[in-house]
């Protein structure tokens, strides 16, 4: 078996750089056989060599002269880059009862994943899509392959042990070796082999890295911890993971979806469903009234919609992030990478429209909390053009995220009393990785199989009292707002919205969310979540409204767009003559 050790090499040699002087340190984390530590010095000299390169990759570098600020140039278009390459579209509806061995709902790649895994091993597999296949947020990431998930193992070894936090890295590593390996037989989905990297701007971000990079040293990570002590350099310290991925999420789900359709399986769209029920088998309802009886449940709908089983809505917290497509010098970017403060902007590189370019996301917030989601846009441009130089934003897009209350992803039974319908959700923005992990847990608990890491996300596992201190606070701010959402001195406005704008007004004892429609006419909504009645808020950005509670949104029709609401919102007449 590997031993894995941490090397401390630091020194405090002077270094002129820029008419600067800069002290570094260069932590190496490296894994290695016993029999091969002789080696030890030629190994860590050759991986200091990339300490010099701190002020060559492009992060952190300010662009002097002809600043552009202006944002004016933003895409009208919100639609992700990514789903351009969507190869089938216009999967039937389900119109008629049926019967399969495994019924997945959700259409991302959690769900495709799962329905290939287990149709690859014989099984008769179907999968019930609310709307259109690859739109959710597995069609709106950054699309990272990566086992390096911000500042995570440092907490996770603190909360669950080493035993499972390795366990959790080692589901990653597989995951990304697996869409290596899909994307050799065949999956042309643009995957790279890359380096994954987390900075600090602050020196209170640099002592958490340090404790990151402890954590990789107690888990055997293989990370790379590097700092600059200068007051003057705005990256702080780095934490590098060599040898993680970069893909084209699309173009994998379209080779994932062929093939379950050669194994035999099925595949439906606009096909809601609203209600689950477990027996000897599960009955699965859908809005339309067909009805799908399955041996086996996997909801992988970003958020169980099943209220009473597990109360997951409690138990997951939303996040919206945004993204543009930025054409700029890519060789800026030669890594993934994350800043864990100042501005928190994640960068890769892609092939976007036949060039590469670098795609810039952040901004990160609860749903329905930004007055104006269109500052965040606005913000991710500035930064594109005063630190990247770029000349031109090709797309924007934004995505919804849920985190479970100690950053694992609930992934296994529904519940301890389910025992045919399953669940995998909150990958705290990591469902690339997440995803894939899940697909094989579920396949292998559905056939009965071991699997060393059901325990690591199980849905009903114990995280302690930071987690219940989290569902605490979470449920608090719920209920805040769901009781000021209602109350009638609520400040709202009295003047309906300009055409292509909403806005929530009183409308008699009720709230009614407005939308003015281009045309002039007005479109009346319940200005309450149809999921638990929390007050909506107008996102004018996507042009829906989103619940701050539990990330359920709406789009100017009422149609849902994220659960875990299933019922559209309720059609209004505005009273008082609005």
């Amino acid at each position: 078996m590997p031993s894995w050790w941490f090397q401390l090499l630091s020194w405090r040699s002077l270094q002129v750089e820029n008419g600067r002087s800069i002290r570094k340190t260069a932590f190496i984390l490296q894994g290695q056989e016993e029999s091969a530590r002789p080696d030890l010095i030629e190994r860590v000299s050759f991986r200091t060599k990339a300490v010099t390169e701190v002020k060559k990759s492009g992060y952190g570098k300010h662009i002097s002269g002809g600043i552009r600020m202006d944002t004016s140039g933003l895409p009208q278009s919100t639609e992700s880059y990514w789903l351009q390459a969507r190869e089938k579209t216009g999967f039937p509806p389900l119109k008629e009862d049926i019967y399969a061995d495994t019924a997945v709902i959700g259409g991302g790649l959690a769900g495709m994943m799962s329905a290939y895994e287990l149709s690859r091993r014989g099984r008769d597999v179907v999968v019930l899509e609310a709307r259109t296949l690859f739109e959710g947020t597995s069609g709106k990431t950054t699309a990272k392959l990566s086992s390096q998930h911000g500042l995570h193992y440092a907490k996770m070894l603190k909360m669950h042990g080493r035993k499972k936090a390795r366990l959790y890295f080692e589901a990653q590593e597989e995951a990304i070796a697996a869409v290596e390996r899909l994307a050799e037989a065949g999956a042309s989905c643009d995957f790279e082999r890359k380096e994954a990297c987390i900075y600090a701007e602050t020196y209170e971000g640099k002592r958490e890295l340090e404790k990151e990079a402890r954590a990789y040293h107690a888990l055997g990570i293989p990370g790379i911890y590097e700092e600059v002590d200068s007051p003057s350099e705005r990256v702080k310290a780095k934490l590098r993971l060599p040898d993680q991925a970069q893909f084209h999420p699309v173009r994998l789900m379209n080779w994932l979806a062929a093939e379950i359709e050669k194994n035999g399986g099925r595949l439906y769209e606009q096909t809601r469903v609203v209600k689950t029920k477990e027996g000897e088998a599960v009955r699965i309802d859908t809005e339309s009234g067909a009805v799908v009886t399955a041996d086996n449940c996997i909801t992988a709908s970003h958020i169980p919609f099943q209220d009473t089983a597990g109360m997951y809505f409690s138990r997951l917290e939303p996040e919206r992030s945004y993204s543009i497509a930025v054409e700029a010098d890519p060789s800026q970017v030669q890594q993934m990478l994350l800043g864990i403060d100042g501005e928190k902007v994640s960068l890769r590189t892609a092939w976007v429209d036949g060039r590469e370019m670098i795609l810039v996301g952040g901004q990160s917030h609860k749903p329905g909390t930004v007055a104006s989601t269109e500052t965040c846009y606005e913000a991710l441009a500035r930064y594109a053009y005063r630190e990247l130089g770029a000349s031109r934003i090709h797309w924007r897009w934004s995505a919804q995220d849920f985190t479970s209350l100690d950053d694992v992803p609930y992934i296994g039974r529904l519940t301890r009393w389910h025992k045919h319908t399953y669940t995998a959700c909150g990958f705290k923005k990591w469902g690339m990785t997440g995803g894939i992990a899940a697909a094989f847990l579920l396949a292998d608990l559905i056939e009965g199989r071991e699997n060393r890491m059901k325990p690591v996300f199980d849905p009903a596992r114990s995280s302690g009292p930071a987690a219940a201190g989290r569902l605490a606070k979470k449920l608090s701010g719920d209920g805040g707002w769901m009781f000021r959402s209602h109350l009638p001195d609520t400040p709202l406005t009295e003047e309906l919205p300009e055409p292509g704008s909403g806005a929530v007004v009183r409308s008699g004892a009720g709230l009614a969310a407005v939308y003015r429609r281009e045309d002039g006419g007005i479109n009346s909504l319940s200005g309450a979540c149809s999921h638990l009645y929390c007050g909506v808020t107008w996102n004018e950005a996507e042009k829906s409204w989103d619940c701050p509670c539990h990330g359920s949104r709406f789009n100017v029709e009422g149609e849902v767009l994220e659960g875990p609401a299933v019922k559209p919102l309720a059609k209004m007449k505005l009273d008082d003559g609005k």
